[in-house]
């Protein structure tokens, strides 16, 4: 994971990152901190301070020196001998550990470079991106990576092209980008942003990445379950018609049920039809609709197997449950199937009617047999390997 560090034009960036750099060295104990420190000759350094051990004659302090690089490609040598110079400047006052922050890492010149002098002298230190959110982890708490995936999930099933840490005034924010350049934000413990409250973090992704779109997983996920929801509706009203509908008898049957869905529109029931149709739930004649389940309601396990699992996912609607066709399609064509899917169990006639009855009776019951009970099927794997 990358960290990206926000900022208005190069120059915030640069501050934000010389921020990010006190806060770290307090967390870690540096005392004295100061960001553009001027040194004698007019030389800048982005930051200072020193740290405070316990030693044998009281206490050992020794000064830090660093230099921070937002730049968004990996530094080159200029930057690198820069940095060096003003490093010998400050030992030839006083013994000096120098920190060389670049946060998007540097080219190979320099890493050879600094691997050559680690060889002799230990107090000159690179630093990168990734060497910062360790710190940051530490500091902020930060939502491990597969919470920011379960939240996702649980919002989209759009698949996340990257996940990035950004890095803005102090907090942080997951960064999720899609492949339609669109983006999303979690803060730092994986919560949904609300665009109202968070303009001035949208306009800063807008202005240094990429993405070209806001996505609020919140309101998207709220369409999608309210579009499931009415197709969900349009289905069962359909199961509880009994004939084929057309559309506009859809939308006055729908309206007996507005206050699951306020003011949905016509457009939303055509819409809900038109998916129905492409997921092969139902089947479109001349203007007419009609349920593909009660065409064969009768003599189609698996099809009966499919739309009751269709059926009890999610919010099952109760008037359903009222209609005669719910115990129509509860027959021994669909105990078949149940039986197949339970690892072949058998019935006997009185047990298969017997079974039938407490079905229709119990809407948990069928809800339940309609999936592989592993419990059944581990037992009745056993007995096999017994036989």
């Amino acid at each position: 994971m990358n960290l990206i560090i926000l900022g208005t034009n190069s120059d915030d960036k640069g501050f934000q990152l010389e921020k990010l750099t006190t806060k770290i060295l307090s967390h870690l104990g540096y005392k004295d901190i100061v960001t553009n420190f001027i040194g004698s000759g007019g030389q800048e350094i982005d930051v200072v301070g020193k740290i405070e051990k316990p030693g044998l004659n009281g206490l050992d302090i020794t000064p830090i020196l660093c230099e921070c690089k937002a730049y968004k490609s990996p530094l080159a040598m200029g930057d690198w001998l820069k940095f060096l110079g003003k490093v010998f400047i400050q030992e030839t006052k006083e013994s000096t550990t120098s920190y060389f922050i670049a946060l998007n890492g540097v080219n190979g010149n320099v890493l050879g470079n600094y691997s050559d002098l680690q060889k002799t002298n230990k107090k000159v230190h690179l630093v990168t991106g990734v060497n910062l959110m360790a710190f940051l982890n530490e500091m902020y708490q930060i939502a491990p990576i597969n919470l920011i995936h379960n939240k996702l999930f649980s919002l989209s099933n759009k698949n996340p092209i990257e996940i990035t840490m950004c890095y803005y005034s102090e907090k942080i924010y997951y960064l999720i980008g899609f492949d339609d350049n669109t983006f999303a934000l979690f803060n730092f413990s994986h919560q949904n942003l609300n665009i109202e409250n968070s303009k001035n973090i949208i306009d800063l992704i807008y202005s240094n990445t990429s993405y070209i779109n806001y996505l609020n997983l919140e309101n998207e996920k709220e369409a999608k379950d309210r579009k499931e929801k009415i197709k969900k509706f349009v289905t069962c009203v359909m199961f509880a018609r009994n004939k084929d509908v057309a559309l506009d008898e859809l939308v006055v049957n729908l309206s007996d049920y507005e206050r699951q869905f306020e003011n949905f529109t016509k457009e939303e029931v055509d819409t809900a039809t038109t998916e129905l149709i492409e997921e092969n739930w139902i089947l479109k004649k001349g203007n007419n609709y009609k349920l593909k389940v009660l065409k064969n309601k009768t003599n189609n396990g698996k099809e009966i197997l499919d739309f009751l699992r269709y059926l009890f996912s999610n919010e099952l609607p109760l008037f359903v449950l009222e209609c005669s066709n719910y115990d129509i399609i509860i027959n021994k064509e669909l105990l078949g199937e149940v039986a197949r899917i339970q690892g072949n169990i058998t019935f006997n006639e009185k047990q298969a009617n017997n079974l039938l009855e407490l079905l229709k009776l119990s809407p948990s019951a069928l809800g339940w047999i309609i999936h592989p009970i592993q419990l059944i099927l581990r037992h009745r794997e056993n007995v096999k390997d017994l036989d």
